[in-house]
């Protein structure tokens, strides 16, 4: 059996119409279906599709192509693990409110 993971993508970019263009046309580069979020601060990505980890390698290599979209460094740290996380928090300061729904992303 083979281990399976959901591609995850933390984006560099503010909320508003420009920050949110610049995550879509970064997903639609990528090719990747899932959900985008906006996080407070900015945007995160959930991939739609499970893949094996020389997938989840090169996806996570691709996007951090596109830094400053893509945050590089949390890219980095995610290569060096063999696998993707993000945490869903809110707190007072950084992140008062959970993240929102924004778009669907497909290749059509």
């Amino acid at each position: 059996e083979q281990r399976m993971h959901l591609p995850l993508l933390d984006l560099g970019v503010k909320p508003g119409p420009d920050g949110q263009a610049a995550a879509l046309d970064s997903m639609h580069a990528l090719g990747l279906r899932g959900l985008l979020f906006e996080s407070g601060r900015s945007y995160h990505f959930y991939c739609a599709d499970p893949v094996a980890l020389p997938d989840l390698v090169a996806i996570l290599a691709r996007a951090q192509l596109l830094s400053p979209i893509i945050d590089s460094r949390w890219v980095s740290h995610q290569l060096i693990d063999g696998r993707c996380s993000l945490r869903i928090s809110t707190d007072s300061e950084k992140t008062p409110a959970p993240p929102v729904f924004v778009a669907r992303v497909g290749t059509n």
